[in-house]
C-alpha cells in the first residue's frame, strides 16, 4: 500500500513538475506532459484505463463518457473507441478567433487545444489520444484546468484486445452522447455537453463496475 501511495506521489510531481502552473504559457503545460510518456492509471474502464489527477473525483460514468469534478467545476470526457480502433486521423484548423489555439502533435499521437471565451468564463476543449474533454473555468483556472485534462489523456491507454472482442461481436454501443471528437463547440454543438448539463451530476460516484486491469 505504501509503494502505490509512494509511486502515486512521484508520478504526480513527474506530470506536475517542479515550475508553479501559473509560472508556465499553456503551450509548455501541454509539451511537458504529453512528452513524459507516464504508464500509470488509477481509474480503470472497459477497453481503456487513465489518470485522474490529485483533486479530482469522477461523479459519472455512462458508457464511454464520463464527468469528473474538481474545484475549478465539471470535466466532460468522451472516449472516441471507435476512432483509435479504426486510426481515425484527422487535422486540427487554427481558429484565428478564438482566445486560444493550437495543434497537438507528438510522434503518432495528435490532437488540439481550442479556448473561447464564453461570457464571463472560458470553455475549453482538448482532444488528444482519441479522447475529449471539455470544461468551463474562469480565467484564473485555465492553466490548473488545462495541466488537469492533458494529464488524463496523456495517461490514457486502450486495450487492443478488448476492443477487437467489442468490434468481433458488435457490442461497442455508441450511446445517445456520441460526438465528433475533432470538431470544436465553435462549429458544432456538443450534444454531450448539452445532455449531460440537462441531467444535473451527483457527488456520489456511478462506476461502471464491468473494468479492464
Amino acid at each position: 500500500m505504501m509503494k502505490k501511495i509512494l509511486l502515486i506521489l512521484i508520478v504526480s510531481f513527474i506530470l506536475i513538475g517542479c515550475v508553479p502552473l501559473n509560472e508556465m504559457t499553456i503551450n509548455e503545460i501541454i509539451e511537458a506532459n504529453i512528452n513524459n510518456n507516464v504508464n500509470i492509471a488509477n481509474q480503470h474502464r472497459r477497453g481503456y484505463k487513465y489518470f485522474l489527477p490529485r483533486g479530482m473525483n469522477i461523479v459519472q460514468v455512462k458508457d464511454f463518457n464520463e464527468v469528473a469534478k474538481s474545484n475549478e467545476g465539471y470535466y466532460y470526457l468522451y472516449f472516441d473507441l471507435v476512432s483509435y480502433f479504426n486510426e481515425v486521423r484527422q487535422e486540427y484548423k487554427i481558429n484565428p478567433n478564438a482566445y486560444f489555439s493550437m495543434a497537438i502533435n507528438n510522434g503518432d499521437s495528435f490532437g488540439y487545444l481550442e479556448i473561447n471565451r464564453l461570457n464571463e468564463k472560458y470553455l475549453i476543449e482538448i482532444m488528444y489520444n482519441y479522447a475529449k474533454i471539455e470544461v468551463i473555468v474562469g480565467e484564473k483556472d485555465i492553466r490548473q484546468a488545462v495541466h488537469n485534462a492533458v494529464v488524463i489523456l496523456s495517461t490514457t491507454r486502450y486495450n487492443d484486445k478488448v476492443l477487437a472482442n467489442f468490434m468481433g461481436n458488435n457490442t461497442l454501443r455508441f450511446g445517445e452522447y456520441e460526438f465528433n471528437i475533432f470538431e470544436t463547440r465553435n462549429n458544432v454543438e456538443s450534444s454531450y455537453l448539452t445532455a449531460i448539463d440537462a441531467e444535473g451530476h451527483s457527488d456520489e460516484e456511478n462506476h461502471d463496475t464491468d473494468l479492464i486491469r
